[in-house]
């Protein structure tokens, strides 16, 4: 695992399907609490920070029998799913 994110790696870890769709909701995100990017790296985030925030933000629903995972996966892919639906489906227009 790396030390740091950078917004590319960020946004697959979420599971936004681009780093557009990712900054466009990074203010709201940044409101709940996201980590801030590290000072003097530009657009890079700490790793231990964004699981930490992922792991207390990690969605109640969980995702479908056939598609779950097990582990870390399994916080990472709930708070996706949640991020998803609180952050970007209802944020249209």
């Amino acid at each position: 695992m790396s030390l740091v994110y950078d917004l590319r790696e960020l946004a697959d870890l979420l599971k936004f399907p681009s780093t557009v769709a990712l900054s466009r909701t990074m203010a709201r995100m940044d409101a709940c609490g996201f980590p801030r990017p590290l000072p003097g790296m530009g657009n890079r985030w700490s790793a231990a920070q964004v699981t930490d925030w992922i792991a207390a933000n990690g969605a109640s629903r969980p995702l479908p029998p056939a598609a779950a995972p097990t582990g870390p996966q399994l916080v990472i892919d709930n708070a996706s799913q949640r991020l998803t639906l609180k952050y970007v489906r209802h944020h249209h227009g």
